[in-house]
C-alpha cells in the first residue's frame, strides 16, 4: 500500500494518509458540493416564487429589466412547451419593449430578436 506525506506544517506532526483515506475524502469532498449545489437550486427557485410572475409587472413596471427577463423567459417556456401562438405575441412585446428602454444594440436586445427569430422558424413563418 502506498502512502502519501502531505505537506509539512509548521507545529503539527505529521501525518501519513494512504491513497483509500484520500479517496474517500475526494469523494465526500463531491458529495459535499454536490448536496450545496442541489442545495442553492431549490433556494433559488424557492427565492423564483417570491414574487409570482403575474405581480411582476405589477411590482416592477412594464418596462423594468427583469419584468422583461421574466416575459421572455415565460415565452421560451410557452416555445418549449410547443405553444408558439401564445410564445410569438410575448417574444415580440418583449422585443419592442427592450429596443424602446435598452436600445436597438443593447445585449439583451439582441438576444430577444434572436428569440423571436427562432419561434418564427419553430412556427415555419
Amino acid at each position: 500500500m502506498t502512502t502519501i506525506a502531505p505537506p509539512k506544517r509548521r507545529g503539527r506532526p505529521r501525518k501519513y494518509v494512504t491513497e483509500a483515506e484520500r479517496s474517500a475524502a475526494t469523494a465526500a469532498s463531491k458529495r459535499a458540493y454536490k448536496d450545496r449545489q442541489r442545495q442553492a437550486e431549490i433556494d433559488a427557485a424557492r427565492a423564483a416564487r417570491v414574487i409570482p410572475r403575474c405581480c411582476i409587472e405589477q411590482v416592477l413596471g412594464d418596462t423594468h429589466p427583469h419584468t422583461l427577463a421574466a416575459r421572455n423567459n415565460l415565452a421560451s417556456a410557452y416555445q418549449a412547451a410547443g405553444r408558439l401562438a401564445e410564445a410569438i405575441p410575448l417574444f415580440e412585446r418583449t422585443l419592442a419593449d427592450r429596443e424602446r428602454v435598452l436600445g436597438e444594440t443593447h445585449p439583451d436586445t439582441l438576444a430577444a430578436r434572436n428569440d423571436l427569430a427562432s419561434a418564427y422558424k419553430a412556427s415555419g413563418g
